[in-house]
This record gives structure tokens, sequence and C-alpha cells, in this order.
């Protein structure tokens, strides 16, 4: 048989951060191949000269039809009239994996091999940080110490993962249950159930931020 009581620590045991932190600054400061000031070393696709999409097949789904679904939501809508994004550009792109924002182009581009329920939701994800860039809020988690920057990288993902669950259930509300029936086959159904179940017991949840809270 054997004894396992040894590993038990294993479980309690915090992990160190220093050795993490030294590196993480090191990197920072410009050190290994231009660190992480030199972007294009980290994701080759954050260089908007090698993501140009070249229209060589027919698409199944425009960029009209996405933004034309999100408008039947009020906050969908709100993103997508708001002043200070009046000249936010959004295409396809074959070559990022699934979306990216480029803050210094103002644009989004989507990955169009995608179904259109994934386009939509992440088109909300980048319309939500084109809003919180424009505002000044879109902050960059490797500007921080590495236990804040996890913290903020989770905040970041949790804020845009409200933003695409209360739009699903705004169009929910007005009959389309599409974009809801899709969250519900996700990792995220959770997330939409909870939401639900508080929207659903007090309708002044939806706009007071306590749907949004019970959720997590």
């Amino acid at each position: 048989m054997v004894d396992n009581t040894k590993n038990e620590n294993d479980f309690t045991r915090k992990p160190k951060l220093q050795n993490f932190r030294h590196k993480t600054a090191y990197l920072r400061d410009g050190g290994g191949n231009g660190g992480l000031r030199h972007q294009e070393t980290l994701e080759w696709h954050l260089s908007l000269d090698v993501c140009r999409y070249f229209d060589d097949s027919v698409l199944d789904v425009t960029i009209e039809e996405l933004t034309g679904f999100l408008k039947d939501s009020r906050t969908g809508q709100a993103f997508l009239e708001d002043d200070l994004q009046k000249d936010l550009n959004i295409e396809f792109d074959r070559q990022i994996s699934v979306s990216q924002y480029y803050p210094e182009q103002n644009l989004i581009t989507l990955n169009p091999n995608h179904p259109k329920m994934v386009l939509v939701v992440n088109l909300i994800r980048e319309l939500r940080r084109s809003w919180q860039h424009v505002r000044g809020n879109l902050v960059n988690p490797l500007n921080y110490q590495p236990d804040e920057a996890i913290l903020l990288n989770r905040a970041q993902h949790a804020d845009a993962t409200m933003m695409y669950v209360r739009i699903a259930w705004e169009l929910k509300l007005n009959g389309n249950n599409t974009l809801w029936d899709h969250l519900l086959a996700t990792s995220n159904s959770d997330i939409a159930r909870g939401f639900e179940m508080r929207a659903r017991s007090d309708f002044r949840s939806l706009n007071n931020g306590d749907a949004s809270r019970a959720a997590y």
C-alpha cells in the first residue's frame, strides 16, 4: 500500500511568487530579446500588418448581421451607438484565433470561421474592451505584480462575461432566445442560470447590478 502522507503538505503549501516576480520584472524592464515591451515577440497576431483579411471566399455571415443582431438589446445598441466609439471599425480576419481588439487602430477583428453565436459573444467582449479603453479603464495587467495581474485579468474577463450574459437576457426578454440558449450550452451556463434566477425574482436587479453580482 502506498503511503501518501508525505505529500499532504503539497495541498496546503503556498506558491512561491518571489522568483515569478523577479522574472516578470526582468522582462518588463526590457530583458530577454526586448521583453514584454516588444509585444510582437509575445503574440505575432497583435501586429496589424500581418493580420489583413483577404476576401478569398464568400462569408456565411456579415458584420452587418452581427451588429444588427445586437441592436435588439438596449445594452448592445448602447455599445454600437456610443459617441466615444463612433469611429470604431469591425472587420473579419481569418489569421487570428477568435477575436482581437486593437486600441491604437480603433479596430475589432473577428475570425469568421466560427458559428454566428460564437461571433456575437466575441464581438460583445471586444466591444466591452473598446468601451473600457476609450474611458481610460482598460489597463494592462502586465503593468502590475503577478498576483495583482492575475486578479485584474480575472476581473476584466468577468466584466466582459457579464456583458454578453446581460445582452443575451435582454434579447430573451424581447423574444429572441438564440444567444441565451447558446450560453446555456457553454461552460458559462452556471453564470447565466444564476443571473436568470435573480433577474426573475426581482426585475430591478437587472439595472441595479444585483443580478450580475448574484451570477458570481
